[in-house]
């Protein structure tokens, strides 16, 4: 009898203990999202899974916490650069990356491997550097309008794509966008964490996962630390206006963050984008879907055929594999060409910015 009970004791356990590792797993599975397109390619070289994170409930709409501070409200858009404002040609120090400790004020500037970064295909014929004297403009709605208001901001992948609040040294205040792809770390465009024209490194940037008008379902969070390349710090270089913050908690492993990785060739792949447009009310989060077109597995940049305005800059480019539910970013919404009606421009996630984000991440901090 005894031995029976043992037995049964095990069994009992060991079925607990396959069921838990089920719903840890689960939490961690993909799944199509209101109006997602899928990516029918899939030869990609390397990347990092998704977690959907473990269900955190969303704050009560009555909740102090879940209200939206009255003060953002006024905050202006983040101006977007402009491939004819900003010089491109950058020195042999433009794949360092610097770090930013918004607490301390403190910047260390980190060398790394050129051959990585550095030897990218830069995606801009000496052609698009001339004077252009017409309109300044802002980032496109290309042909018709596709963009999808996303109604319920708490489901996956929506709720991790985040709303940016950032205050510079000049006073200037700004609003952006930007994914989660770590329990604490959101991707972004170097411009929204340093601005050459309002005195540099951001000053502080409030971070809003799944807003939705002025409802914050799972509060707001700060970044401690900033990291972006050298190239766009010291050089305004566009094809490096790539960031990541680091955030004052693990919000990722209750709600969730994207994959992320790069691929051998992104030419004629479906992406999505979930962001917070200027001309759609900036505290409403929008979806759309186009095509990536590339040069090169190394590329510094892609252009694309994905719907954007002031406001997207620092969105999460992502692919979504419906086979297997998987989302990874591939780039970040980054600028525009005026004279160009055709394309949007993203900053790429290329194999040495993949190892870059990687270790980052990896650090801790």
């Amino acid at each position: 009898m005894v031995k029976s009970r043992s037995l049964i004791s095990i069994f009992v356990f060991s079925l607990v203990l396959l069921l838990s590792i089920g719903v840890i797993l689960s939490g961690c599975s993909g799944g199509g999202g209101q109006g997602e397109s899928d990516s029918s390619h899939n030869n990609n070289t390397n990347f990092v899974a998704e977690c959907q994170g473990e269900g955190m409930k969303p704050l009560d709409k009555n909740d102090p916490l879940a209200q939206l501070e009255t003060e953002f409200l006024s905050y202006n858009e983040m101006p977007l650069p402009r491939i004819e404002d900003l010089p491109q040609d950058s020195e042999s120090d433009a794949g360092d990356y610097s770090v930013y400790d918004i607490q301390t004020g403190k910047t260390d500037t980190v060398p790394v491997d050129y051959d990585d970064v550095l030897s990218g295909d830069k995606f801009l014929p000496e052609e698009t550097r001339q004077e252009d004297t017409s309109d300044s403009g802002s980032f496109q709605v290309i042909g018709s309008d596709n963009r999808v208001k996303v109604t319920n901001t708490t489901a996956y992948p929506y709720r991790v794509q985040c709303k940016l609040y950032m205050t510079f040294p000049n006073g200037k205040k700004y609003q952006g966008s930007g994914t989660l792809i770590g329990n604490k770390y959101v991707i972004t465009a170097g411009h929204c964490v340093y601005s050459h024209d309002d005195g540099g490194w951001a000053s502080s940037i409030t971070v809003v996962p799944g807003l939705n008008g002025t409802y914050k379902p799972y509060g707001s969070f700060y970044a401690t630390y900033m990291r972006t390349y050298v190239g766009w710090v010291s050089y305004k270089d566009l094809n490096y206006d790539l960031a990541l913050l680091t955030l004052n908690s693990n919000i990722g492993n209750n709600i969730g963050y994207l994959g992320y990785g790069y691929w051998s060739s992104l030419n004629k792949y479906v992406a999505n984008s979930s962001n917070y447009p200027g001309d759609k009310g900036l505290i409403y989060q929008y979806l759309c879907s186009g095509y990536i077109y590339d040069i090169s597995g190394n590329s510094l940049l892609y252009k694309y055929t994905l719907d954007d305005y002031q406001g997207s800059s620092g969105s999460g480019i992502y692919l979504y594999y419906s086979s297997s539910g998987q989302r990874y970013v591939t780039g970040v919404v980054s600028h525009y060409k005026s004279n160009d009606s055709n394309y949007n421009y993203a900053c790429k996630i290329n194999s040495g910015r993949f190892s870059n984000i990687k270790s980052w991440i990896s650090s801790g901090y």
